[in-house]
């Protein structure tokens, strides 16, 4: 839980402002795009290219991805996908990464890639287009060989046994479209997913 409230104010404080309210906003600053948000946004794009994971993801789930601590020089650069399953359960894929400012490649450490489900206890809806997240304690943590064999099987976290199916958290789908205007390059990929059986 520890580890995870670092990364979550981590990642509020860069792109969000600190505090646990996620309110949708441009992840740089408001207006006109700036060069590091134009410079991130196609960093991100490209690292779909080299993110197996990231992209077999995100053609199955609403998600979104960014590099945390991009081009902040003086810590490490994390890439991070987030999306939602079963209604109630956040998961986070965490790959370290390498920018190229030259070229504007993403260079992903695959081995050390790390997925981390945190189950959802409560999503309160605070007006304005804010949310606040609780998280119950059901947490865990998944290695690069459980990845791989995640991604083998579709990424279905219920039919491996990963995950059940559970009841859907009132306001999770809001909240997931919110993010719409955070990540407005992104936005496409935050359309609700139809269910196969």
């Amino acid at each position: 839980m520890l580890y995870f409230n670092y990364i979550f104010f981590a990642v509020a404080a860069l792109f969000l402002g600190a505090g646990c309210h996620r309110k949708a906003s441009s992840p740089v600053g408001s207006g006109s795009p700036s060069l590091v948000e134009v410079t991130h946004n196609k960093a991100v794009e490209t690292g779909y290219e080299t993110i197996d994971f990231a992209s077999s993801i995100r053609s199955k789930y609403q998600a979104v991805s960014f590099i945390e601590s991009f081009q902040n020089f003086s810590l490490p650069e994390k890439w991070l996908t987030v999306f939602y399953v079963n209604g109630r359960y956040e998961v986070v894929l965490e790959v370290p990464v390498s920018y190229n400012t030259q070229e504007n490649i993403i260079t992903p450490d695959i081995e050390n890639s790390i997925l981390r489900i945190f189950e959802i206890s409560r999503v309160a809806a605070n007006g304005g287009g804010a949310y606040h997240i609780s998280y119950g304690s059901d947490q865990r943590e998944m290695t690069i060989s459980e990845i791989r064999d995640l991604e083998k099987a579709g990424w279905d976290f219920e039919g491996t046994g990963i995950l059940p199916e559970e009841a859907k958290m009132p306001n999770l789908e809001d909240y997931i479209q919110s993010w719409g205007e955070t990540y407005p390059d992104q936005k496409k990929w935050l359309r609700p997913r139809v269910k196969v059986r």
